[in-house]
């Protein structure tokens, strides 16, 4: 009898890691953190109402953001769904939305490992000042993907590859300096 088990152990492992390795190789999601250091006490301030364009080394956009006047979560644009911000804010209330707010996370999050480990440099507009071709460090961890099947709070869920971008200007030289706004086309 245990020979019979061991096998289909051994394959269902195998399927189990085999959708997580592919889940965090195909989906991703990327943070971006922005701060202003010119406020007073040198306390760093969440960067809010901001425009972002993120660029390869060749200077071409890949993608477009902004960030909220609220909270200062920056959004990504995807080119065919947009920012999914009003799908995920009435998530709650519905199936139907709960799906379609799934539908763009889901795009989103494909398109997005297509091109963001190529982002080198990122334009930033905010408070009158546009801050051009700084450069982007993107960090990115796959955490415990192998981990994903496990039906606890804190561990698993569907995996993805987390990408992070932390930029930090200081806001007040950038107002003396440059008063300036592009738009892209």
């Amino acid at each position: 009898m245990p020979k019979k088990i061991l096998p289909l152990i051994l394959l269902f492992s195998i399927v189990i890691l085999g959708y997580g390795y592919w889940r965090v190789k195909t989906y991703g999601w990327l943070y971006v953190s922005l701060y202003d250091t010119s406020g007073t006490d040198n306390k760093y301030q969440q960067i809010r109402g901001a425009k972002i364009w993120l660029m390869d080394s060749g200077g071409n956009v890949l993608a477009e953001g902004k960030s909220d006047r609220l909270h200062g979560a920056v959004y990504l644009s995807h080119p065919e769904v947009g920012f999914c911000v009003e799908e995920e804010s009435r998530a709650l209330f519905s199936k139907e939305d709960r799906k379609n707010w799934y539908d763009c996370y889901e795009k989103q999050s494909k398109w997005l490992m297509g091109w963001v480990r190529s982002v080198k440099y990122m334009d930033l507009e905010f408070d009158k000042c546009l801050l051009e071709k700084i450069p982007v460090s993107v960090s990115e961890s796959k955490g415990d993907w192998w981990l994903w099947w496990v039906p606890h709070p804190h561990i698993g869920g569907k995996p993805s590859t987390y990408f992070n971008i932390s930029i930090t200007v200081d806001g007040a030289k950038c107002r003396k300096l440059n008063n300036k706004l592009k738009t892209y086309a």
